[in-house]
C-alpha cells in the first residue's frame, strides 16, 4: 500500500480528497450559536408539531394549537425555550451547544434540543420550596391545596408576553420561573425576589422540576 502511495502521488491525493469530501457530505454539523432566537423558533416549531401531532388530552380531544417562547437564564443568555399548548399543557426545551447527523459506519444523531416532561391533565407541574431530594415541601395555594399547573406558571400568573428567565437550581434539576422587574427577578410564582448568588438563595423560593432528556426517541429533530 506504501509502494503504491509512493508511486502514484497524484491518485493517492485525489483519493484522500474524495474520501474528506465524503465524510463531510454524510455528516451534518451545526452549532446552535449560526441560529437567531427567531430561527430556532421556525426550526421547533415543525418539530413540535411533528412530536406531539397523536398528543390528546382528558377524553380523547387533541390540544388546538401552541406557541414556543425564548426563555432566558440569569445572564441574559438565550438557553431554553416554552412551549404553551391550547388549551393545556405544557413543556420546556434545553439548548445544546451543537447538532451532529452522521450516515459513516453507523448512523449517529445528536440533537441540539433536549425536551423535558410535557406537564398536562394527567401528570400537572407541582411547584416545590425548600431543599430539593431534602425537605423540600409542595406549594399550597389560598386553600391549603397542593398548586397543580396545567399551564405553565407564567401564563398563569399573567407574565406569558413578558420576557421570561428559567434560572436553573444548583441542586439537581429545578428550575426558579422569573420575570425581572428593574434590576431585580421576581419569581413568577410566589413574588420573592429571586438571589441568583449561590444554591442556598433558592432553598425558600418557589420551583419546578424539568429534566431533559437525550437518547433514542426523545431528541427533537
Amino acid at each position: 500500500m506504501l509502494k503504491f502511495f509512493k508511486r502514484h502521488k497524484i491518485l493517492a491525493i485525489l483519493l484522500i480528497i474524495v474520501l474528506l469530501w465524503g465524510i463531510v457530505f454524510m455528516c451534518e454539523y451545526r452549532r446552535s450559536s449560526w441560529y437567531s432566537e427567531e430561527q430556532h423558533i421556525k426550526r421547533l416549531n415543525k418539530r413540535v408539531e411533528n412530536r406531539y401531532k397523536n398528543w390528546n388530552y382528558l377524553n380523547g380531544e387533541h390540544y388546538e394549537s401552541f406557541k414556543i417562547y425564548p426563555l432566558y437564564d440569569e445572564n441574559d443568555a438565550l438557553k431554553y425555550f416554552l412551549v404553551e399548548f391550547e388549551p393545556l399543557g405544557f413543556t420546556f426545551i434545553c439548548i445544546k451547544e451543537y447538532e451532529l447527523n452522521t450516515q459513516l459506519i453507523v448512523a449517529f444523531r445528536k440533537s441540539m434540543y433536549k425536551v423535558s416532561l410535557l406537564y398536562r391533565d394527567e401528570y400537572p407541574c407541582c411547584p416545590v420550596v425548600g431543599v430539593p431530594y431534602n425537605d423540600d415541601k409542595p406549594v399550597l395555594d389560598e386553600n391549603g391545596d397542593r398548586v397543580k399547573l396545567v399551564k405553565s406558571p407564567y401564563y398563569v400568573n399573567g407574565h406569558i408576553n413578558e420576557r421570561k428567565y428559567f434560572i436553573r437550581c444548583a441542586s439537581g434539576a429545578y428550575y426558579v420561573c422569573a420575570i425581572k422587574q428593574g434590576d431585580e427577578f421576581i419569581n413568577v410564582i410566589d413574588g420573592k425576589t429571586v438571589y441568583v448568588t449561590g444554591d442556598s438563595s433558592y432553598h425558600d423560593q418557589a420551583k419546578i422540576f424539568a429534566v431533559f432528556y437525550v437518547g433514542k426517541g426523545v431528541d427533537l429533530w
